[in-house]
């Protein structure tokens, strides 16, 4: 599954998904990005400030966390004596952060949200959203709070830790589901020797590995050592701390040499033991365990990586024939990611966009920088070259999509009308007077490349627009939609009237789609809507490819949407290219290139990159001499063909 957009997404954007989704439902992060963006039309600032408005649920939440980076964390107030559970409990997270001493009676108070047995047991058997939605928050954030709180001078603060210890464990050892990584309980039991409540191990019955590492725990709480649970073997190498652990097991403990040295031990294997517990308690509960874990766990599912298995266990049932893996040259200069390619109508110069905030031309055959474009503030998605030659454009997460000279870099225009990022949707018409550009915010524009005037806006799709391809007639564009929506339209240039509404990326509710590729992702994820990667329409007009998300890979016709190439369905996920005579189709397949022969109906050749680099942008050169692979590294490979 993919993870590209992490790569053009702002850090606050980022940091605010993975704090509220996570990894919850089985969703990738490029998923979650997208299927916000199409409840709401983008991810700028102002589409985050509606959402604190209008929702009044996991986006609002979102919201709260990324607007509490960007502006006066006043505007969280009213959440901290909200109805909602969650409401109350993200605010006072996102103030108590800030050290606002208004966040701590309600972080106190949250210690114990959701332990009540009686609650988890109703949730469980009711199945109603709210409920689990306020568990699972709790269970989630639980350490956090502990963490927030130890800044706090409360005299109730001791006694309420004592009572958590005491119902987290009553849930954990019953046949309830509970998220609570190790990392909670030595928090915990740190916070607890902070607070001297030293008997608080005397009120549950922990397993006597457990009980040695959460002594150790006090021990360090007492002398606020610090014990972040990363550098454990450093702490224990430091003689003055393990003295001190041991004064404490003495004085507090009555604990000899040898139990000490237990305690020490435990501590140092503290992952294994918790691994072995869990194991332990998984076993004598399977039979208990109800559907509650489905909403209360953030447990992401363990995909055993693929990128060690050999390119020819990706492939389809046909064999690759012929490999090649020497090179015209390597091109250095990115230091992060290639997000996008595009060659000079004479195949003599190629642009690439990278996750750098950098356009680089270069010499096709030397591999010598032409021109470095520094113009944009965020990754460059896309980057296509004028069929006159003289003019690129680029476009990204900045909002931005700028024509400029190729030559010297001088900027043209910028277009700034799109309300959201431009992801791979940019395409010059054929006769370089114009530009399509698909967008975040739900739309493709038509506009003129030298003014930037607006020709035409259309707005068929539900959601984001992800990719994009202009006819070679200049007549019709075909535009794909990213998740939920997965649709593809081809469409009137100049009227916006359908001619073909592609439907294979979205479901898959009639189980057509080939499953021996992915076997280790579920059934449901492979199955479900595809959001569209790569969009490329033939040379001689007559044919469209289109690659997306779960590996749904289809050739189809471009008047009627006919599937036009057998064996060739969902194996990967792009980019593509076509070659100049339209006789084969070139696919990135993860760490090589295959070359699809239409006529022959199968894999004749396969570029390969050296090591596991994944291959994010494809570029076959018009004169058909070259073909260039951008990959994760920052290096563009480039093939004789």
């Amino acid at each position: 599954m993919s993870d590209r957009w992490l790569l053009i997404v702002t850090d606050d954007i980022r940091n605010a998904f993975e704090k509220i989704y996570g990894s919850a439902n089985n969703k990738t992060n490029d998923e979650q990005y997208e299927a916000f963006a199409s409840r709401w039309g983008g991810l700028s600032l102002s589409t985050f400030q509606r959402v604190l408005q209008e929702d009044e649920g996991d986006d609002r939440l979102c919201a709260m966390f990324m607007l509490a980076d960007n502006f006066s964390p006043t505007i969280l107030d009213p959440f901290l004596t909200s109805q909602c559970a969650s409401e109350r409990l993200i605010s006072a997270i996102i103030l108590g952060t800030r050290k606002d001493a208004r966040a701590y009676p309600y972080l106190e108070a949250l210690l114990l949200e959701g332990l009540s047995l009686e609650e988890r047991s109703q949730a469980q058997q009711s199945q109603q959203k709210e409920p689990l939605k306020r568990i699972r928050y709790a269970d989630r954030f639980r350490s956090r709070i502990v963490k927030l709180l130890a800044g706090w001078e409360s005299p109730t603060l001791g006694e309420r830790l004592v009572e958590l210890l005491q119902a987290l464990w009553q849930v954990e050892t019953s046949a309830l589901p509970v998220y609570s990584d190790d990392e909670l309980y030595g928090t915990i039991w740190y916070a607890l020797g902070q607070h001297g409540m030293f008997g608080a191990l005397e009120k549950i019955d922990l397993p006597q590995p457990l009980y040695y590492i959460a002594q150790v725990y006090l021990a360090l709480g007492h002398q606020n050592a610090q014990a972040d649970p990363t550098f454990i073997r450093t702490i224990l190498r430091n003689p003055a701390v393990e003295h001190t652990i041991r004064c404490f097991l003495t004085d507090h403990f009555q604990y000899g040499e040898e139990e000490q040295q237990l305690c020490l031990q435990a501590f140092q294997q503290e992952q294994a033991h918790f691994l072995q517990y869990r194991k332990q308690k998984e076993s004598s509960t399977d039979n208990a365990k109800g559907s509650l874990s489905s909403g209360l766990a953030f447990q992401s599912t363990s995909v055993q990586s693929t990128t060690d298995q050999s390119t020819k266990d990706q492939l389809p049932p046909e064999k690759v024939i012929q490999v090649k893996r020497s090179y015209q040259c390597v091109y250095k200069g990115h230091f992060f990611p290639i997000l996008s390619l595009s060659w000079s109508p004479d195949s003599q110069r190629l642009a690439s966009g990278g996750a750098d905030a950098t356009v680089r031309i270069w010499d096709s055959w030397t591999g010598s920088t032409r021109t470095v474009f520094r113009e944009h503030s965020g990754s460059v998605t896309a980057v296509a070259w004028s069929p006159r030659a003289s003019l690129v454009a680029s476009s990204g997460g900045d909002q931005r999509i700028l024509v400029w000279e190729a030559e010297s870099g001088a900027l043209v225009t910028s277009y700034e009308q799109h309300t959201s990022l431009i992801a791979h949707a940019l395409a010059w018409s054929p006769n370089g007077e114009l530009i399509a550009s698909g967008s975040w915010d739900g739309s493709v524009h038509i506009w003129e490349a030298r003014t930037g005037k607006t020709h035409f806006i259309y707005r068929g799709h539900q959601g984001i627009v992800t990719a994009l391809a202009w006819s070679p007639d200049g007549k019709k564009i075909v535009s794909g939609g990213g998740y939920p929506e997965c649709a593809v339209h081809v469409w009137n240039s100049t009227t916006g009237r359908h001619s073909v509404n592609y439907a294979a990326h979205r479901a898959d509710g009639k189980k057509k789609r080939n499953q021996s590729i992915r076997e280790l992702e579920s059934e449901e994820w492979q199955r479900g809507p595809s959001s569209v990667r790569s969009l490329v329409w033939s040379p001689n007009g007559s044919t469209i490819a289109s690659a997306g998300l779960s590996s749904v890979l289809r050739v189809w016709n471009a008047r009627n949407g006919k599937e036009v190439a057998s064996g060739i369905l969902d194996y990967a996920d792009g980019p593509l290219a076509w070659s100049r005579d339209s006789r084969a189709l070139l696919i990135a397949n993860n760490t090589s290139v295959d070359v699809w022969s239409l006529a022959q109906g199968r894999i004749v050749q396969n570029y390969v990159l050296p090591g596991l680099a994944k291959i994010y942008a494809l570029a076959c050169a018009p004169d058909n001499q070259l073909l260039a692979a951008g990959d994760q590294r920052g290096l563009v490979s480039v093939w004789l063909r």
